[in-house]
């Protein structure tokens, strides 16, 4: 048996048991000079694998609620036109979040607005596996492909947004567009 607890002037807490298991909790308290001792109470056996279990999903929660409160912040800064603060937040968003779409979408949007089209062909791909049926991914990767001169692989993405629900006649003017813009 090992004793362990802590005490100050008016509480006591003292654990019995061993480290693998929690047997009993002792609870003892002094109000002014009456002294009472709680009787022992049990407690459910710690599994330390449960304890492990339900850490991990409290801290993935917290890491996704992070990750939510960054991708906000970088939208605003999006908005505002503070590119700069808002791939910070965007970097952020998604290093707590790699499963994540939304983070590696929208940076993705804001890396064509700047002139990266080469890194946000990276975020758009990261975006559709992160989410196979995320249509807008697939159409805006089929734009890039084709201002960056990769028309096959922007008709790959062009066919596999149609057959997702996409409207061809609409998905070929936006290519059209973009290749017109272009010069080709």
């Amino acid at each position: 048996m090992i004793a362990r607890g802590w005490s100050n002037q008016r509480f006591t807490y003292t654990r019995r048991g061993t480290l693998g298991q929690c047997s009993s909790l002792a609870w003892q308290f002094e109000v002014g000079y009456t002294k009472a001792v709680l009787p022992p109470f049990r407690v459910v056996k710690c599994d330390v694998m449960i304890v492990l279990r339900l850490l991990g999903q409290a801290f993935t929660a917290l890491r996704l609620l992070i990750s939510e409160f960054y991708y906000q912040w970088a939208m605003i800064y999006a908005r505002w036109g503070h590119p700069t603060r808002a791939f910070w937040y965007f970097n952020r968003a998604v290093t707590m979040n790699r499963g994540g779409f939304k983070a590696y979408y929208s940076r993705g949007l804001l890396f064509m607005a700047v002139g990266m089209p080469e890194r946000a062909l990276g975020d758009f791909s990261m975006a559709i596996r992160n989410n196979p049926t995320h249509v807008d991914a697939r159409v805006t990767r089929s734009v890039v492909y084709t201002l960056t001169g990769r028309h096959e692989e922007a008709l790959d993405d062009l066919e596999q947004a149609v057959e997702m629900g996409a409207d061809r006649d609409d998905l070929e003017y936006q290519l059209h567009v973009a290749r017109t813009r272009m010069g080709t």
